[in-house]
This record gives C-alpha cells, structure tokens and sequence, in this order.
C-alpha cells in the first residue's frame, strides 16, 4: 500500500502509510493515528497552525435610506464615510426616477436610478453625492461597499 499524501495544518503534506486494500472486508487503516476536529479550535497557535479570531466592529451606519421630500429640490446625502464607496439602489416603492449627482450640481447633469436598480459609487463620504427624484417622497438606498 503507498502513502497517503496529506496537508497539515501549515499547508505541508504529511504522509500516512496505511494498510488494505480499501476493499469491502479489507478497509485502509493508517498507521498513523488521525483525530477529527469536531469543535472549535480557540485563537492563537496550536499543532495545527496560526488560528485567527475575526473582529467584528458594530457599525449603525452599515445601511441607510435617503428621501426627497420635494421633487426638485436637491438634497445632500448625509456625512457618512466608507473608503470603499457605496451601493446605491432606487426603494422598491418609487414611481419615478431618482437622480444621482455630485453635490453642487443638478439632476440634470446627474445619474438616473430607477425602482430596484443599484449602482456602486466609489465615493468617501456620502456627502459628496445630491439626490433629487421626479416625484417627491422617492427613495435611495445605500449599503457601504
């Protein structure tokens, strides 16, 4: 019977030497012991290698919705920043088309952005962006990218 080739912990192969032929009746057995790892391993480094515990941060501002409360009349998007930008989508409830665009200028220099479609903006901070919608109360979506 050959060698198993296996990888350990660190990514180098071990090799386990079994016995049988692998048939019904004649199971592999290797002569090396090998344990499953059925729980957890906790952080740091054990004989299997570097074990990393991820850190999470609680962020409140993950998500948010902007409104135009008055169709025509622009409205800057909060002071909120991510350096990775933002995914912005039109709420499944408008009627019309909301309108993205740097601040300062217009919707008629701006993005069109329908009911359920979504674009990423590579932007630091919301408030860089204006929204404005063809009929008041439509909404934007956004989720940190």
């Amino acid at each position: 019977m050959a060698n198993t080739p296996v990888k350990d912990g660190n990514g180098s192969l071990v090799y386990l030497s079994s016995t049988g032929t692998g048939a019904v009746g004649d199971p592999y057995i290797p002569s090396r012991s090998v344990t499953a790892i059925t729980s957890a391993l906790p952080a740091g480094t054990n004989t299997l290698g570097a074990v990393l515990s991820p850190t999470v941060t609680a962020d409140a501002t993950i998500t948010g919705i902007g409104t135009v409360t008055g169709a025509g009349t622009p409205v800057q998007g909060g002071s909120v920043t991510n350096a990775n930008g933002f995914i912005l989508k039109g709420h499944p409830d408008n009627t019309d088309t909301f309108w993205i665009f740097y601040w300062g200028q217009t919707k008629a220099s701006g993005f069109p952005l329908n009911s359920k479609e979504a674009i990423i903006v590579p932007v630091s901070n919301l408030n860089v962006l204006g929204f404005d919608a063809d009929v008041s109360g439509e909404k934007v979506c956004w989720i940190k990218a």
